[in-house]
């Protein structure tokens, strides 16, 4: 994940656990933070940071704030700040985002956007605007 010294880890505070016997079919929302391990079968909108584990699977569109890939997602990502994919991650589709980190083994057989910095509101309506599957 994450180092140095001064980098805050953006995914310490998870509210909400998909364990990973556990499939949820339909669109996902939350307001707060998300790891699953288990299977996402739906386009998922966190407002807060994703943690996708070794093996958990997504299988749809996703809009957060910052995402970790260690598993697998099918669909196009978008996240307002930063995307890390582990050296056990795979994305198939598309990728949007401020700041891409890839591991060494880390895959992504997609096409990749990057965010130029902005103030928060036009980041914000950017993330909207750019939240298609049809931009890939």
């Amino acid at each position: 994940m994450l180092k140095g010294k001064d980098r805050k880890n953006p995914y310490e505070n998870i509210d909400t656990i998909i364990s990973e016997h556990v499939l949820f079919k339909g669109d996902f929302n939350s307001e707060g933070s998300v790891r699953v391990d288990g299977g996402i079968e739906g386009q998922v909108r966190i407002k807060g940071d994703l943690v996708l584990g070794n093996k958990g699977y997504i299988k749809g569109d996703i809009l957060g704030a910052n995402i970790l890939v260690s598993g697998l997602v099918e669909g196009t990502i978008v996240a307002e700040g930063r995307i890390e994919i582990t050296s056990t991650g795979k994305i198939k589709g598309g990728v949007q985002c401020k700041t891409l980190v890839v591991e060494e083994g880390g895959i992504i057989q997609g096409n990749c956007k990057m965010l130029p910095d902005e103030d928060e509101t036009k980041a914000a309506e950017n993330v909207t605007r750019l939240y298609s599957a049809a931009d890939y």
